[in-house]
């Protein structure tokens, strides 16, 4: 295993004027929000995506060119898009990064005076393994309630700094398979990926090796401004 993170330390009264920057965008934006209807483009609040791997698909289509999602408050499962909104215990399915692509979470979303507003902390957005909604509270142990879990919450393997993942908990991954991959990085996995996370949370994930986050082959994650509280290994 290599393990490389570049870690960026900054004031708390810096923290507070970084966790909300104003973004300049090059392409089009996609958003996201947990309370909106099916049936949604992503084009805007209006007609938000209620899935967040919706959003990723069409980010993952370079002719489409955008630049960032905005995503609003609500629980985001891996396994969820709108062609499949029921769960099928896909515990392979992640939240794969996407390079010159940022993921930004915390908005007011859908319904708010302003939309716009960004405070991750007040308009919380989840990342969570939890695909059966059953966790026992406060754990971050192994057990029945986590066989249905993600093995990884979020993964930036093949990405470059320009692949970002900001304001959001990534919460509830579990690897305890057989396999290589699903044994390392129950809440964030990087194999040869450097991608940038700031303003996240890692929380009640549990794996064999690197609960929190795994890093394998070269990867040299940035994180700013990140906590790690209560993950397991």
């Amino acid at each position: 295993m290599q393990w490389s993170t570049r870690l960026v330390s900054i004031p708390a009264w810096a923290a507070a004027i970084c966790v909300c920057p104003c973004t300049t965008h090059a392409g089009p934006v996609m958003y996201v929000d947990g309370g909106a209807f099916g049936g949604g483009d992503g084009t805007s609040w209006a007609t938000a995506y209620r899935f967040l791997q919706d959003a990723i698909y069409a980010a993952e289509i370079p002719a489409n060119g955008i630049s960032e999602i905005h995503v609003g408050p609500g629980t985001y499962l891996p396994d969820r898009s709108d062609t499949v909104p029921g769960n099928l215990f896909l515990r392979a399915a992640t939240f794969q990064l996407v390079d010159g692509v940022s993921v930004l979470g915390g908005y007011a979303g859908q319904g708010a005076p302003d939309p716009d507003a960004r405070d991750p902390e007040l308009y919380e957005s989840i990342l969570s393994g939890d695909l059966l909604g059953n966790d026992l509270p406060g754990k971050n142990q192994p057990g029945p309630s986590r066989q249905d879990n993600s093995y990884h919450v979020v993964t930036g393997s093949g990405t470059g700094a320009g692949a970002v993942l900001d304001g959001f908990t990534i919460t509830r991954g579990t690897t305890n398979a057989g396999g290589t991959n699903d044994i390392h990085g129950a809440g964030m996995f990087n194999e040869s990926g450097s991608p940038t996370v700031r303003n996240c949370v890692f929380t009640f994930n549990w794996g064999r090796h690197g609960g929190g986050m795994f890093n394998n082959n070269g990867s040299a994650p940035t994180l700013v401004a990140c906590r790690f509280v209560d993950n397991g290994a």
